[in-house]
């Protein structure tokens, strides 16, 4: 949970898992390519131009977080939270 101190300002930073797998990308969808998706964020937010080899790597890293949602995860007291179809609620709770 991130907050600014103010209640009203509370949101929640989306999780990383399987954001290599969550193709369209931005807002809009505009983006189907994870790799495209990264280059526009890097010009974009960092004013830079990554190489095939700083991609290569942050393709490795997204695709590390790929994977299966544990059996024990639970969502933050107060937050809603939809579980994938392949986790099922009973898995979570009796974790």
């Amino acid at each position: 949970m991130v907050s600014t101190g103010r209640e009203e300002d509370r949101f929640r930073v989306p999780s990383l898992r399987n954001v290599a797998e969550t193709s369209p990308y931005f807002h809009d969808g505009s983006v189907s390519q994870w790799r495209m998706a990264v280059k526009i964020i890097a010009i974009i937010q960092l004013g830079q131009t990554l190489d095939d080899a700083s991609l290569d790597e942050l393709e490795a890293f997204m695709g590390a977080l790929t994977g299966a949602i544990p059996g024990h995860f639970s969502p933050p007291q107060g937050m809603s939270f939809v579980l994938p179809e392949d986790v099922q609620e009973e898995q979570v709770r009796s974790n």
